[in-house]
């Protein structure tokens, strides 16, 4: 079983960042932390009110179907009231997911945590898995930012892979 701690790297050119020019993780490409409120910018009104409307819109136009289909389409009632029920339960599902994203601007977004008390492990186990799977596999967890340490569980005790493990870190 090998131990390794590596400190993540510093941001470069080709690192993922946003169209806004921060990086994935909510720090700017020069590492200062940015505010996650100015990142993501509330809805417009007007558009809230569009999609406020689309949405009963949608609602209304279901539940009309629904009714509709009772009044005058239900002949067979063996075949139709199962289907009816289905075709219901999308329209309650509609409903439930109108209701669940109505106002998603309300909740303010959690602010990016830039330092923590807690420790980050990754672990890897093996067993008679040769060495073309684990040297990307051990090297790709090493390179792992934030910083965090990368255990390797070999139950085969084998002697190469605690060499491997020792040589990259």
């Amino acid at each position: 079983m090998r131990h390794a701690r590596r400190e993540p790297k510093p941001t470069t050119v080709g690192d993922a960042t946003n169209v806004d020019g921060t990086s994935v993780d909510g720090t700017s490409v020069d590492g200062t932390s940015v505010d996650a409120a100015a990142v993501v910018a509330p809805e417009s009104r007007a558009r809230l009110r569009a999609v406020h409307l689309a949405a009963l819109l949608a609602l209304a136009v279901s539940v009309s179907y629904l009714v509709w289909r009772v009044g005058w389409t239900l002949g067979t009632w063996w075949i139709a009231l199962p289907l009816w029920l289905l075709e219901a339960h999308a329209v309650i599902g509609l409903g439930l997911y109108t209701f669940s994203l109505w106002n998603l601007d309300s909740v303010t977004p959690v602010a990016p945590v830039a330092t923590t008390g807690l420790r980050v492990a990754v672990l890897i186990t093996t067993y008679d898995e040769p060495s073309e799977v684990l040297l990307p596999t051990i090297a790709a967890a090493v390179a792992l930012a934030p910083t965090h340490d990368t255990w390797v569980l070999d139950d085969g005790e084998r002697d190469w892979v605690r060499e491997l493990a020792v040589s990259l870190g």
